[in-house]
């Protein structure tokens, strides 16, 4: 009873396409870093069959819904000087190869939107690495 009240609950949230919306600014004395981050999930997600399913499988629904209905746009600006005082160069010139920063002048820059389960980040599709896996917390012996 409580799971399918916190089923409901969610779906209401979604109906109202959910917002998050973060704005950075970093400073230092080597310069300051500025961004902002929106995060959507579609209003479509609450007539899902994913979500009015009476099997939900809880592990792998958050990253499905995501995947199908989740939207994302990240811009951050940082002037070199500031990301220079927080990594190394080597740290600073792999992240370029790979393009998730690119120079624009004095600045360092990231352009990220996430859309249909992909992410473009400064122009090119990018997958990004999966996060590590849960501990299992019931086969730990005390």
């Amino acid at each position: 009873m409580l799971q399918k009240k916190i089923v409901e609950a969610f779906v209401a949230i979604v109906k109202e396409s959910p917002v998050l919306s973060i704005d950075l600014h970093a400073a230092s004395p080597n310069g300051e870093a500025v961004g902002k981050g929106t995060f959507e999930i579609s209003p479509d997600l609450a007539n899902d069959p994913l979500i009015n399913s009476g099997n939900l499988d809880r592990k792998g629904m958050v990253t499905q819904a995501w995947d199908k209905y989740g939207r994302a746009s990240v811009e951050l600006v940082a002037l070199t000087g500031f990301l220079a005082s927080l990594a190394k160069p080597d740290q600073l010139k792999q992240l370029e190869q790979n393009g998730m920063l690119v120079r624009d002048g004095a600045n360092y820059v990231c352009r990220a939107k996430f859309k249909n389960g992909e992410w473009l980040i400064n122009g090119r599709k990018m997958k990004l690495p999966a996060p590590p896996a849960r501990p299992n917390l019931t086969s730990r012996h005390s």
